[in-house]
C-alpha cells in the first residue's frame, strides 16, 4: 500500500530544477507494510543501470531520505535486493528511526556484502530493488507516512564511511598510512589472549589469531589507500530520469581559527616553560646552498634514534624538480628491509614520501636520500606534518626547512 510520485513542491537536495521521489505509505490496515519496487536494467521502464554490480566493482549502495514530523517512527524501513534467481535480502535501517520524522536529509549507506551475507544474493545479476516501510506481519501504523528519496547511488571500491573502512585502516581515518602501520607494529607477533594482541590487526584471510606476515602481506595490498572523490562514483536513479539527480553534499565545513596575542614578558610568578623535545630526524645537506641553474643536489635524511619504520613526507617549493629518491632497489643500503615495498610515492603537487621498515629496529644515521634539480630562484625543502617515524614510539622530526638559491639571482 504505497504510492510513488514526483511533486514539484517537494524538497530536493539539489534545489530546482532537480526533484526527489515522493513516497507515500499507508500501513494502518492489513498487511501493515508498504513496498515500492523497481526492476533493474538498461531497457525502457527499468532503472538505468546494469544488473552486474560485481563487474562494475560496486561496494556500497547509498541513498538519501527526507522525513515528516507526522511519520510513525515505529514503522521500520528496509532496502531489499532481489537477484535473477529470485533470492531476496532485506536490510534494516540501523539508524534512529526518528530520522524519518525529521524534515531534513539523511544519508543511508549499505555495504553490498550485507546482502550477500544475508541470503547469498548474486551481485552479478541484480534484478530488483525495493524500499519498504513496516514488517510482514506488521503492526498497524498510527497514520499515513510520507518520505522523499533521492541520490540512490552505487559507490565503487574507494568509498569510506563508518562500517566500510578499507582493510588496514586501523585508526580509522579513511586512509592506510604509517599511523596504521604503527598500530600493526604494536601487536606484531602477538597471539590472541596476550596483552598487546589487537584483533582489528588480524586481517589475514582466514584469521589465524596471530599478528604475523600474513597480516602484513594483506596490509601491504592496501598501503597508501586513499578515498577517491566524485570521479569514482557510479550512480542510478529510481527510474525517473535525470530529475532525481542532485549534486553531492559539501565535503565539510572549515573550522574557524582564532589568534590570541601574547605579551613579550612573563609575570614573575609564572613558571618557566619546560624545554621543548629535541627532534630526532633531520634533513641534511652540506654542500653549496647557492647552486647554479641545472645543478643536481642530494639531500639526506638523518635519524638519531634507531628506527623500525619511517614515512618521510617532503615538500619541495620553488623552481626545482625531484630527480631521484630512495626506493626498493637501494633501501637496503640504508638498513631497511628489502621485502617491504619502499618505492617512493611522488605527488604532482610537489611533495613525495620515502618509506622503509626494519623489523629489528636497527636503522639510524643516514636513513634515506633524494635528489632534485635546481632551476632558479629560492627553493625550500622541508618535512610536512604527514611525516611519521617510530622506534616503537613516534619520533619527532625537524620542521626547519633547507633553503637554496640567491633571492637576487635573475
Amino acid at each position: 500500500k504505497s504510492g510513488v510520485y514526483i511533486f514539484s513542491a517537494d524538497p530536493s537536495r539539489g534545489g530546482p530544477p532537480y526533484q526527489s521521489m515522493h513516497y507515500e505509505y499507508k500501513n494502518q490496515t492489513s498487511p501493515f507494510y508498504s513496498k515500492a519496487e523497481a526492476t533493474i536494467g538498461t531497457t525502457a521502464g527499468k532503472l538505468h543501470t546494469a544488473s552486474d554490480w560485481l563487474d562494475m566493482d560496486a561496494k556500497v549502495l547509498s541513498l538519501w531520505f527526507y522525513g515528516r514530523v507526522t511519520n510513525d517512527a515505529n514503522q521500520k524501513m528496509y532496502v531489499t535486493l532481489t537477484d535473477g534467481a529470485s533470492k531476496s535480502a532485506k536490510i534494516l535501517y540501523r539508524g534512529d528511526m526518528n530520522d524519518v520524522r525529521e524534515e531534513q536529509w539523511h544519508q543511508w549507506n549499505i555495504v553490498l556484502q550485507e546482502f550477500v551475507d544475508k541470503n547469498d544474493i548474486d551481485l552479478s545479476n541484480v534484478s530488483k530493488i525495493a524500499i519498504t516501510f513496516g514488517d510482514l506481519p506488521g503492526t498497524p501504523a498510527t497514520n499515513t507516512g510520507i518520505a522523499n528519496f533521492e541520490d540512490i547511488r552505487l559507490y565503487l571500491n574507494k568509498r569510506c564511511f563508518p562500517g566500510s573502512y578499507p582493510v588496514g585502516d586501523f585508526e580509522p581515518d579513511c586512509d592506510v598510512d604509517f599511523y596504521d602501520f604503527a598500530i600493526l607494529a604494536q601487536s606484531w607477533l602477538t597471539i590472541e589472549g596476550q596483552p598487546n594482541y589487537n584483533p582489528v590487526c588480524d586481517i589475514s584471510v582466514p584469521h589465524n589469531g596471530i599478528i604475523d606476515e600474513n597480516d602484513l602481506a594483506r596490509f601491504c595490498d592496501y598501503w597508501l589507500w586513499q578515498e577517491v572523490g566524485r570521479e569514482g562514483w557510479t550512480s542510478m536513479s529510481l527510474g525517473l530520469g535525470e530529475d532525481l539527480y542532485a549534486s553531492p553534499p559539501p565535503s565539510g565545513e572549515l573550522a574557524e581559527s582564532t589568534e590570541q596575542s601574547q605579551s613579550d614578558s612573563k609575570p614573575e610568578s609564572q613558571p618557566e616553560e619546560e624545554p621543548q623535545p629535541v627532534p630526532g630526524i633531520w634533513l641534511v645537506y652540506d654542500g653549496n646552498m647557492f647552486p647554479n641553474p641545472g645543478d643536481e643536489i642530494t639531500v639526506y635524511i638523518h635519524s638519531d634514534p634507531l628506527l623500525f619504520a619511517m614515512g618521510a613526507a617532503i615538500q619541495i617549493t620553488g623552481d626545482a624538480n625531484l630527480t631521484a629518491a630512495m626506493g626498493e632497489a637501494d633501501c637496503n643500503s640504508f638498513g631497511w628491509d628489502t621485502d617491504w615495498n619502499t618505492d617512493p610515492y611522488i605527488d604532482p603537487d610537489g611533495w613525495f614520501i620515502i618509506n622503509g621498515v626494519s623489523w629489528d629496529a636497527t636503522v639510524s644515521g643516514t636513513v634515506g636520500y633524494f635528489k632534485f634539480r635546481y632551476n632558479s630562484g629560492i627553493v625550500t625543502i622541508s618535512f610536512t606534518e604527514d611525516t611519521c617515524a617510530f622506534d616503537h614510539q613516534p619520533v619527532l622530526f625537524s620542521l626547519l626547512p633547507l633553503v637554496f638559491g640567491d633571492p637576487n639571482q635573475n
